[in-house]
């Protein structure tokens, strides 16, 4: 669960903030402090995110980013996934910022933490594709499952530990045996 720090707060004032060792999101203005992820949550990243930024660096396709990698989408709202893949096209066209990115990844992952709620998480995800993203995966551990969003509505794929998950056209030719998500 996230905590609401303060309200009516703009992405240049997140930028501003000291470093107090927490992490945070700006969403509509509203500061949310990120509590510290369990060990579960982390392995799972993980788990998906190194063979995730291997495949991409080995074929060229733009770089992988950790949790901590800030995306301003507006004055507003300034979010992080638990993973992101960022295409060489938009590196190319965007930049590769110091800061926050000011565009949203390509692809964002989202790992289920403990407290989140189902509606939360899809919210998230739609969030994520309303913004620009052409490609989300929630992580699931309880259930050990990912589904995989390329719209709000439709086109929306659950994968489970005997499929492989699939990065279709938005990372072209990945694919990972979901069960070595949750090992």
């Amino acid at each position: 669960m996230n905590t609401v720090i303060k309200s009516h707060m703009t992405a240049d004032e997140l930028e501003r903030m000291p470093d107090d060792g927490f992490r945070y999101e700006l969403v509509n203005g509203e500061l949310r402090q990120m509590p510290p992820t369990g060990g579960e949550h982390g392995d799972r990243a993980m788990r998906l995110s190194v063979p995730l930024g291997y495949y991409i660096y080995q074929n060229n396709l733009g770089i992988v980013l950790a949790a901590e990698t800030g995306f301003k989408i507006d004055d507003y709202n300034v979010r992080a996934p638990d993973c992101a893949f960022v295409s060489n096209e938009q590196l190319e066209r965007y930049g590769r910022p110091r800061s926050f990115f000011s565009f949203a990844p390509d692809l964002a992952v989202e790992v289920v933490s403990p407290g989140d709620t189902k509606a939360e998480v899809k919210e998230k995800a739609e969030w994520w594709l309303s913004v620009g993203t052409r490609l989300v995966w929630i992580v699931d551990p309880k259930r050990e499952i990912v589904t995989a969003y390329h719209s709000a509505t439709d086109n929306i794929t659950i994968y489970k530990a005997d499929n492989m998950l699939d990065g279709f056209d938005v990372v072209p030719g990945f694919l990972l045996p979901v069960r070595d998500i949750f090992k």
